[in-house]
């Protein structure tokens, strides 16, 4: 198994989840070497793998605008999505 996700947990914001001021890479894609040699009808392009993070999921310092909670004590956002960027990778059949 390759962890595709690699390549990515270095540089500038490195990874999809902001805690305090560490960037963790909570999501992960891992393929076999089949899907990257063609050796699988279906097929994983590891050049397309990002992390999404337009700037309408994003707060102003960067971090993910976390989803409402009603059990939050702090100001809640009702437009919100989640507590950490997506990932995607596109897959070739």
């Amino acid at each position: 198994m390759l962890n595709l996700m690699w390549p990515l947990m270095s540089g500038h914001d490195p990874g999809t989840y902001l805690y305090d001021s560490d960037w963790s890479m909570l999501d992960q894609f891992l393929v076999s070497y089949g899907m990257l040699r063609g050796a699988s009808p279906v097929r994983a392009d590891p050049a397309s793998v990002r992390v999404f993070r337009p700037d309408i999921i994003r707060e102003s310092g960067g971090r993910p605008r976390r989803f409402s909670r009603p059990s939050a004590k702090s100001g809640m956002d009702a437009d919100g999505y989640s507590d950490h960027f997506p990932i995607t990778l596109q897959l070739l059949v």
